[in-house]
């Protein structure tokens, strides 16, 4: 069974390069590492990504993009790659659960941009490729790895004519590129003479070419062509210890910088401080500093996409979102660094997400989980650049630790306790910090710590954080350290009694709060699971009812799969095992949802207690099988390493094996386990359905449906899209027709579902 690749969609044709396709497909059969060299501009991303393209079919387990440049910090390495790999919540151990994952996989990884990484992306192939015989990586870098076993593809600027080559590959794409811009654009035969100047001028390098190709736009080639031999005259003696090509690329860039309005500058240098995309709005804070710029925004972004220095997200089904290819951006921060201004746009750009964060979290609790779970992914590393730039600088500690806190609901809820933990350990350290931070940073290590399964840690931070929270916190922050102290209690030392005691303690005191809190569910669900385990199967059912009875009242998804499962649970351990597969499998619906990793191994793992229970020994063995695949997935140890859930793990094992002897067990079990190639594989298999064709929107019907799930209603989408209102309804039932689905919030769990973490 062949993993689909994991690679963003060709937007614009590719041209050319077809001697270096064939010689990279020959370097890799016979490699394990090939790096694509070059300046930047030079097009080794997308080289990258049509090789991985024409060969991902030799990858059993498929090929997976980790895209370097977003990443600036060592430590956060490992968690991007295992992010692209579909593990979730990794710890301490990041680099060992990542190397026991790819240990028996036969995938192709692309390390993109590497180049500002160098060193700890070339440790970190190396350990792959040292115990994963069957992985390849393809990296695309400024600079050479310089491990072992590297081979080295230079990537050159395409052939221009009057060059030895016969082909004319540079021309090709400069005529390409133009008819993108300007739909009507034709080159006459007078003009490919001048085309074929300007394309030498540029030295073939292609982004060169495409900036150059935008301005067809308002400029003939002649006067194209005029101004790039004014520029480069101006420009020619700046640096003789710099490449001719990177000279070439850098006046480029700089030209197009010139041809841009004062207002276009000033916004292509505050737009740099973006990392992963942008939207419209997010544009208009950072660069709305002065009343020109504010007044003038949507024109200059017009400007700035007309001259190709930002591109529409092709990965971004909404029409407000935007990127900048790294170069483009690298010069951008560049001027904003020389301006003086970049301290200032930094702290915009912070401030933005910090709000944004603010009322996602507090939209949290509610119908709209699934839309703030998709905005929220959108903005992931936008996020790690606002807190890098906050918790870097001691005047700004502050604003970062609150945004670090206020992602608890997406750090906790969508696979990312390894994350959470990171941050803490940066927050926790800082002087001064208001007691309210301080016990939530400390409450969310503890949290973090307590989903990778670290009991010691989990113990001692939820201890520090009780004697916080009676010191100087309010009834809704005691409550919720008394819920984590109480599942902390229940699950790593098995004392139910104190557990139920601070269980019941956090539930007076989140009903003495003012307002409904999302984590009263979760309490709730936790005291079932706590008491499930310890042998309290009536009150573990009640405590469930309770908790699914809250999230229904309140359209709540999230905790309400905690409920089912703690049911599910109680069912189990009354004997009700049918009651008990059905709570379960509706637990695995929406934890697929929130890609609860964690929360899905534990949900397999009770339905092949189950499935024992009920006498059906050989689906045990193939659901534990399944379970095993995913805990693979996860950075915590299996069933968080507690005793409390190991034990009926082992005894469901070992009535499996009893039953169908060890040949038979094996085979159920690896089944289980060849069935869950992807996380959509594995649980499509265990529901008894198949993973279904993904359906196709049209492009119009995407921008609608990626609206919708930014709760956006239809006549303000017909706003924004500029289209009638009737043609909005029209979209909607066409969305709804070819999904299968009825209602706007099911098209919101859609595309979360079907978008990039």
């Amino acid at each position: 069974m062949h993993l689909p690749t994991c690679l963003p969609t060709e937007t614009t044709t590719f041209v050319g390069r077809r001697a270096e396709l064939v010689e990279a497909r020959t370097l890799l059969a016979a490699n394990r590492l090939l790096t694509l060299t070059g300046p930047g501009g030079v097009g080794k991303t997308r080289l990258a990504l049509r090789i991985a393209r024409q060969i991902s079919r030799t990858f059993p387990d498929g090929v997976r993009l980790v895209e370097v440049d977003t990443v600036h910090d060592n430590g956060l390495l490992m968690q991007t790659v295992a992010t692209a790999l579909g593990l979730r919540d990794i710890g301490e151990d990041a680099l060992d659960r990542v190397l026991e994952f790819l240990r028996d996989k036969s995938m192709l990884l692309v390390l993109d941009n590497c180049e500002h990484l160098g060193t700890a992306c070339g440790v970190l192939v190396a350990q792959i490729l040292a115990v994963a015989p069957a992985v390849r990586v393809l990296a695309t870098s400024r600079h050479v790895l310089g491990i072992a076993g590297e081979q080295l593809l230079p990537v050159r600027p395409l052939p221009v004519p009057g060059t030895t080559e016969a082909r004319q590959d540079a021309v090709t794409l400069f005529g390409h590129r133009a008819a993108q811009a300007h739909p009507d654009f034709v080159a006459r035969r007078a003009d490919r003479d001048t085309i074929a100047g300007i394309c030498r001028r540029l030295d073939g390098m292609p982004l060169a070419i495409e900036l150059a190709a935008a301005q067809v736009r308002n400029l003939s080639p002649k006067e194209i062509l005029d101004r790039l031999d004014d520029r480069f005259v101006l420009l020619a003696d700046h640096s003789c210890a710099v490449p001719s090509r990177q000279q070439t690329l850098a006046a480029t860039v700089e030209w197009s910088y010139d041809l841009c309005s004062p207002a276009e500058q000033r916004l292509w240098e505050r737009l740099s401080v973006f990392r992963g995309g942008f939207t419209l709005a997010a544009a208009e804070t950072v660069g709305a500093e002065t009343t020109d710029l504010a007044g003038n925004l949507l024109d200059s972004l017009a400007g700035l996409v007309n001259k190709s220095i930002v591109a529409r997200d092709s990965e971004s089904r909404t029409v407000t979102r935007y990127r900048m290819l790294e170069t483009i951006r690298e010069f951008g921060s560049d001027k904003l660094a020389q301006s003086g201004m970049a301290s200032e746009a930094g702290r915009r750009h912070r401030d933005y997400f910090l709000a944004q964060t603010e009322q996602w979290a507090a939209a949290w609790f509610g119908p709209d989980q699934l839309a703030v779970a998709a905005r929220t992914r959108a903005e992931h590393a936008n996020i790690r650049s606002a807190l890098r730039f906050s918790l870097q600088d001691p005047q700004e500690t502050l604003a970062g630790a609150r945004l670090a806190v206020t992602l608890d609901y997406y750090w906790t809820n969508c696979g990312f306790f390894g994350e959470a933990r990171w941050w803490m350990d940066r927050v926790l350290p800082i002087g001064g910090l208001p007691a309210g931070i301080r016990l939530k940073a400390l409450w969310l290590s503890a949290y973090a710590a307590l989903g990778l399964g670290e009991a010691a840690r989990a113990l001692d931070e939820s201890a520090q954080a009780e004697d916080l929270a009676r010191q100087s916190g309010g009834p809704d922050e005691l409550a919720l350290v008394l819920a984590t102290r109480a599942f902390v209690l229940g699950v790593f030392t098995g004392d139910p009694v104190a557990a139920d005691a601070c269980y019941v303690e956090a539930i007076e005191n989140f009903s003495s709060a003012s307002a409904m809190n999302g984590y009263l569910i979760l309490t709730h669900a936790g005291r079932a699971m706590v008491a499930g385990l310890a042998g309290g199967h009536e009150r573990a059912a009640d405590s469930a009812r309770t908790a699914i009875r809250l999230a229904e009242a309140h359209g709540e998804l999230c905790y309400r799969s905690y409920g089912l499962y703690g049911l599910a649970l109680a069912e189990w351990r009354l004997g009700n095992w049918s009651e008990a597969a059905g709570r379960a499998l509706d637990s695995l619906r929406l934890k697929l949802q929130f890609n609860d990793v964690n929360g899905l191994a534990h949900t397999l793992e009770l339905l092949a207690w189950t499935a024992s229970s009920a006498g059906d020994a050989k689906r045990a063995a193939h659901l534990l099988g399944v379970a095993s695949r995913v805990w693979s997935w996860t950075g915590s140890k299996p069933l968080l390493g507690s005793e409390y859930w190991l034990i009926p793990h082992r005894a469901c094992e070992s009535s499996a094996r009893a039953a169908l002897g060890e040949r038979a067990f094996q085979a159920a079990f690896d089944e289980g386990m060849a069935h869950s190639p992807d996380l959509s594989h594995a649980i499509a298999h265990v529901l008894g359905e198949q993973p279904a064709p993904e359906p196709i929107l049209t492009m119009r019907e995407s921008q609608v449906a990626e609206l919708v799930t930014e709760g956006v209603t239809n006549k303000a989408i017909a706003t924004r899209l500029m289209i009638a209102p009737g043609t909005v309804q029209a979209h909607m039932a066409n969305i709804l027709g070819k999904l299968g689905l009825s209602s706007r919030s099911q098209i919101a769990s859609w595309v979360v579902q079907h978008k990039s973490i």
